[in-house]
């Protein structure tokens, strides 16, 4: 049985279901935001042994400890409560809870079962960690500032002309009625100006916009590497950030083959292998000089953004 980590709206995991249909592959999808809801949860420790199970109510399936032969972490969702009689300060108690409880679950899972342990993906998940270790094993990285001091953002521009800008997280985020996503941008002359109008902001990641010939999604699974070259330069919408594609009407991005060479393609691996990690997305960047610039590193479970 494999478990499917997840919520109910990842698109990603709908798909990958359908493919286990095909092959007749068994599953058990856990959208971790119904838990209480749809989904009840049980542990237990003895002196001989380690358990738990998840049980689907609407389907009357219980999945064991036992079951699980291999297990996937999709962006999984936040606990949601409910109980509209209950104040804030008990519904933050709530999801802490059961979020510590989920985690429980995780741990208890052997790593040789997880496609990408969850531990291994919360301590690679973080961008800045991410380009410090790929600049140490020898990727090009671009020029890199995180700062909450707009001082400290204008003397980055006048060093390297109008910056990209983007979360230092992720750029996605939900009101009451829609989610919301914030992409990589360009600063100019007013964005400038309005920085230069505070002495502070939240952090964000500004780097020098580089001169691209493409983009470059490298999916690395186990010791295979699979590049392919995103021509996002034919168009001025997807040139910033190839993720536009996605929104923008009348726009084919073409995704390409590519042959990545051997040093770089190894470079990919050393940093799966450093960040232990079995599958991730990387993306680069081919310059129009010929250089790959490492950007950031998708890891199977939260879009970090591009650059």
């Amino acid at each position: 049985m494999i478990l499917l980590v997840t919520s109910r709206e990842d698109l990603t995991t709908d798909y990958l279901i359908r493919r286990l249909d095909d092959r007749g592959l068994d599953y058990f999808r856990f959208n971790t935001e119904e838990i209480l809801s749809t989904y009840d949860v049980s542990l237990s420790i003895s002196k001989t042994n380690v358990d738990f199970s998840i049980a689907d109510t609407r389907r009357e399936f219980e999945l064991k400890r036992s079951d699980i032969h291999a297990a996937y972490f999709r962006r999984p969702g936040t606990p949601t409560i409910l109980d509209d009689t209950i104040g804030e300060e008990q519904r933050f108690f709530d999801v802490r809870e059961l979020e510590e409880t989920l985690r429980s679950i995780w741990r208890a899972i052997p790593h040789n079962r997880w496609l990408n342990h969850p531990e291994n993906i919360w301590l690679a998940n973080n961008k800045f960690k991410q380009l410090t270790i790929a600049r140490d094993l020898g990727f090009t990285i671009p020029e890199t500032l995180i700062s909450s001091r707009s001082a400290d953002l204008l003397r980055f521009a006048k060093t390297h002309g109008n910056p990209i800008v983007k979360a230092v997280k992720n750029g996605f985020f939900n009101s009451d009625s829609s989610s919301h996503i914030m992409f990589t941008s360009s600063l100019g002359a007013t964005e400038l100006e309005a920085i230069a109008a505070g002495p502070r902001l939240v952090p964000t990641i500004v780097q020098p916009e580089l001169k691209k010939e493409c983009d470059l999604r490298v999916t690395v699974a186990g010791q295979a590497v699979f590049p392919v070259a995103l021509l996002s330069q034919q168009h001025p919408e997807t040139s910033t950030d190839w993720r536009t594609w996605d929104i923008t009407e009348g726009i084919d991005l073409v995704h390409q083959r590519f042959d990545l060479p051997n040093p770089i393609r190894q470079l990919c691996l050393d940093l799966n292998r450093q960040l232990g990690l079995n599958f991730s997305c990387i993306d680069l960047v081919l310059t129009t000089s010929g250089d790959f610039a490492s950007c950031h590193q998708e890891l199977c479970s939260f879009y970090q953004g591009h650059a």
